[in-house]
């Protein structure tokens, strides 16, 4: 049995990594206003910090149901691999 059996070799003259599509918006009004969409990895780490900081002011000493309910709301955007997968990932760190 081998010491490392997930690691492979597989030869190639030439290597293309492609992450994904240009996102959709539908030309729904707002969306580009009022989403981040993850189209790199500096959407990702805006992503990431917005909701850092919601679930810090959500904590907040006064703070009321309802803006709570509003800092802690997210609706993720699309069924693609891109959506899915941070959908997956959110409720996994939430969890």
């Amino acid at each position: 049995m081998p010491s490392e059996p997930y690691r492979f070799k597989v030869p190639y003259d030439k290597l293309v990594i492609v992450a994904g599509a240009e996102p959709l918006t539908f030309n729904i009004n707002g969306v580009e206003e009022h989403v981040v969409l993850l189209r790199d990895v500096s959407h990702a780490q805006e992503t990431r910090k917005k909701l850092l900081l919601n679930l810090m002011l959500s904590e907040s000493p006064g703070i009321s149901e309802e803006e709570k309910q509003r800092l802690l709301h997210c609706v993720v955007i699309g069924g693609g691999p891109t959506g899915v997968e941070f959908s997956g990932e959110l409720s996994e760190t939430l969890s």
